[in-house]
């Protein structure tokens, strides 16, 4: 028995480590275009795109990203994580690859659009997996570890195909290197990472008790396609938390997509090197948000994940007013500070919704579902913040789309206040009907 709970904990490590490493590899071959839109061959007035036109390519991938979730999402919860895992990753290196051999911005947009529809399932096949290695008590403190996957990702793929940018290489060249790279990832995911603890004869974690399937969340695929969408669209909590998502992606997507071209506006004097490594503040910032976020909710909040979102929320809201009142010091460091801060604040709550709030709700039964309805949702509004934005910038400038911020933030901090209440309250009911069970 000490044998098996060694092995057992020591493939819970390694499944961690792996689905950090695998999920954060897919950001190769998704940071790459926020990359090359610091290059002025790609995107600028002598390039092969305008800023609207970056924007557009943007928005679609987007889209695509989002449809994506929502099909992916589902199949995975019949299909199984680690088939749709790999397929994307194999999927995302070929669009890549074709991309890099492209010209014009009608064969950009369908190859982007392909590329960010097949890595869509990445997450939810993510969170398949995880339903069955770790148990709901330890969910926050590993989703917030497995959730720097993105972080990370982001952040190194800036730093990694920076490097190449500095030297010279061409746009064309950046994206084979990326593609490169994440096929030697996608060698590893095939050889090391196990769909369940069934697979080595060790015992499966326990689902949420409290998701929205009772009993049922237990089992690992749906009887049917109804047993597995109404208990999600009759929670009110579920619907708070596609609220929530909308708001919250889109701002997320805004800062992410749209932080190097922030900075290299920032002064006359910033080269798109700098912007690019600065751009870094906000990952890096995200970073620390989401390990602090996931260990806290569950030992400080003990699985109430309300009692973490809520304050970072209304933290969220301060830091990116004060964003607002200072960009007219045009300073790169306070713009480098400000994006740190509203994603210290910002990315930990966001980081709970579409996967370890995905696995409360969902159980074992339906996590990758929930997490793309949630995620799909979340990326129909990020849609807005690329060719949207690109167009209010273009003719209002960055005080109207900081308006737009601010309308964004608001409105999800009202919906977590609602979520806060119900998740209590469904929270005090279980215990009661526990003890009463006792």
């Amino acid at each position: 028995m000490e044998a098996q709970i060694k092995k057992l904990w020591a493939w819970r490590l390694g499944t961690a480590a792996m689905l950090t490493l695998g999920y954060g590899a897919f950001y190769i071959c998704r940071s790459n275009l926020a990359v090359i839109g610091a290059i002025p061959e790609f995107q600028g007035p002598e390039g092969l795109l305008d800023e609207t036109g970056f924007g557009l390519l943007g928005s679609i991938g987007i889209l695509a990203y989002a449809i994506g979730k929502f099909f992916n999402g589902v199949i995975t919860d019949y299909l199984g994580g680690k088939l749709i895992f790999v397929t994307g990753m194999a999927a995302s290196i070929a669009a890549t690859i074709l991309f890099s051999l492209s010209s014009g911005i009608i064969a950009f947009a369908i190859i982007w659009g392909l590329n960010r529809f097949v890595q869509s399932g990445g997450w939810a096949a993510l969170l398949k997996i995880s339903a069955h290695w770790f148990p709901h008590q330890w969910q926050g403190t590993v989703m917030g570890f497995i959730s720097i996957s993105y972080l990370l990702g982001d952040a190194l793929t800036r730093a990694f195909l920076g490097y190449f940018q500095q030297l010279g290489f061409s746009w064309q060249s950046i994206f084979l290197i990326s593609a490169g790279s994440f096929f030697f990832v996608m060698l590893l995911t095939l050889a090391f990472l196990r769909e369940s603890p069934r697979s080595l004869d060790l015992p499966e974690a326990e689902a949420n008790p409290e998701s929205v399937y009772g009993a049922t969340g237990e089992n690992d695929h749906p009887a049917s396609f109804g047993d597995l969408m109404l208990p999600l669209f009759k929670s009110v909590t579920f619907w708070m938390v596609l609220l929530m998502s909308f708001g919250l992606t889109f701002i997320r997507e805004l800062f992410s997509f749209w932080s190097a071209v922030l900075l290299k506006n920032s002064a006359a004097s910033i080269d798109a090197s700098s912007a690019i490594y600065g751009s870094m503040a906000f990952p890096v910032g995200g970073f620390v948000s989401v390990l602090l976020a996931g260990f806290l909710s569950d030992r400080l909040a003990h699985g109430n994940r309300a009692k973490i979102i809520l304050p970072g929320l209304i933290l969220s809201c301060l830091s990116i007013l004060a964003m607002a009142w200072l960009q007219d010091r045009h300073n790169y460091w306070i713009t480098i500070g400000m994006l740190f801060l509203v994603a210290l604040f910002l990315i930990g709550p966001y980081s709970f919704l579409g996967a370890v709030i995905a696995l409360d709700i969902g159980g074992k039964q339906g996590p990758a579902s929930a997490s793309g309805i949630i995620d799909g949702i979340g990326y129909l509004g990020a849609t807005l913040s690329g060719w949207g934005v690109g167009i209010v910038v273009n003719y209002y400038g960055w005080s109207a789309v900081y308006f737009i911020l601010g309308i964004a933030i608001v409105t999800s901090t009202l919906a977590s206040i609602i979520y806060w209440w119900r998740s209590n309250r469904k929270h005090q009911l279980f215990l009661r009907q526990s003890g009463s069970g006792a």
